[in-house]
């Protein structure tokens, strides 16, 4: 099993020591892993929003949508966005954070 792929034959795999295969051993480990992660990904992307939406839509008022965007093309978009509108979002919610304790007469932050 481990050898799949990679051309050798029984012959050869009988001739090689575990410390030539170990290369081949960490690269099937390695696929077995990119594997497990896509699974767990479609998972809780696609799957997760198929049973919400089947049960929100059975007992619910049926308000919830599918995913309309694939994983790929959601981290695509947001790799691509603008680096500090993260950094934008954050200050602006501390902001608003700050004028709420304002109101309420709470002493000001010290920020740091």
């Amino acid at each position: 099993m481990v050898t799949k792929g990679y051309g050798f034959s029984v012959d050869d795999i009988d001739m090689m020591n575990p410390e030539l295969l170990k290369p081949y051993v960490d690269a099937y480990k390695a696929e077995w892993k990119q594997r497990d992660m896509e699974m767990y990904m479609w998972f809780g992307r696609y799957a997760t929003s198929a049973l919400v939406t089947a049960i929100d839509a059975t007992f619910g008022k049926g308000n919830s949508k599918y995913v309309k965007e694939t994983c790929y093309d959601s981290i695509e978009k947001h790799n691509t966005d603008d680096p500090d509108a993260e950094m934008r979002e954050m200050l602006k919610a501390e902001e608003a954070w700050a004028a709420e304790s304002r109101k309420s007469h709470l002493p000001k932050p010290k920020i740091v």
